[in-house]
């Protein structure tokens, strides 16, 4: 078995493949995933904060893309980020007849 380096941590993809990445390298991939209109750096610290929450906080050493784009949400929305783009609000007005 392959030792995992020490700054690296497991990411189960939902093919149920593991990839190692480093909070640098996930924070690319976070990044390169269509963040929008986020300074890369906010994005950049908000996602080794929480890769370092996973692994050093709660000592795990895999986790799913699925939870910790979970996490990295929640921490951007408790920064006051948006991290998802707003829908248009529906309308009250009456269709134009002709």
């Amino acid at each position: 078995m392959i030792s995992l380096a020490s700054g690296c941590m497991l990411f189960e993809l939902p093919s149920g493949e593991s990839i190692p990445f480093s909070a640098e390298m996930i924070s690319i991939e976070v990044m390169g995933d269509g963040v929008g209109t986020l300074d890369p750096d906010i994005v950049r610290h908000a996602a080794t904060s929480v890769f370092h929450y996973f692994k050093y906080d709660l000592a795990r050493q895999t986790v799913s893309v699925g939870e910790f784009a979970e996490a990295l949400e929640k921490v951007l929305r408790d920064l006051g980020f948006q991290t998802q783009p707003e829908e248009p609000k529906p309308t009250n007005a009456q269709p134009l007849v002709a």
